[in-house]
């Protein structure tokens, strides 16, 4: 049981690692509708496109590898119980969306075109 409940309180933080990894090492090329960061501001050009997902695979990299640390921690000092793979689901998904607001804020920073660049 406790290696079950180990392997199910990992697998999120880790997918969420991997996720940043592929976006990293191989991102979508080109816009589409499958596959990658679909938001209105990362396919409004393929400029936007490709920062979204250099952004995306560092930050769900980071947030991946933080949160596996995190979730092996709390195991083992509070065990391989349910209660503590909740908690680490609930920061997982945080940490999986979180990621896309900042993208998103900064993708308008880098993209807006009614902003005025400073003299």
């Amino acid at each position: 049981m406790d290696v079950f409940v180990w392997l199910i309180t990992m697998l999120l933080p880790v997918m969420i690692f991997v996720m940043g990894l592929v976006f990293k090492l191989s991102p979508p090329r080109r816009i589409n509708f499958l596959y990658g960061i679909r938001t209105q501001r990362s396919m409004a050009s393929q400029e936007a496109w490709d920062a979204a997902h250099r952004m995306g695979g560092q930050l769900w990299s980071v947030t991946g590898a933080a949160l596996a640390v995190l979730a092996a921690g709390a195991l083992l000092v509070f065990g391989a119980d349910i209660a503590v793979m909740f908690a680490v689901y609930g920061a997982s998904f945080i940490g999986l969306f979180v990621p896309l607001g900042v993208i998103q804020h900064r993708l308008k920073r880098m993209f807006d075109e009614r902003r005025q660049p400073l003299d």
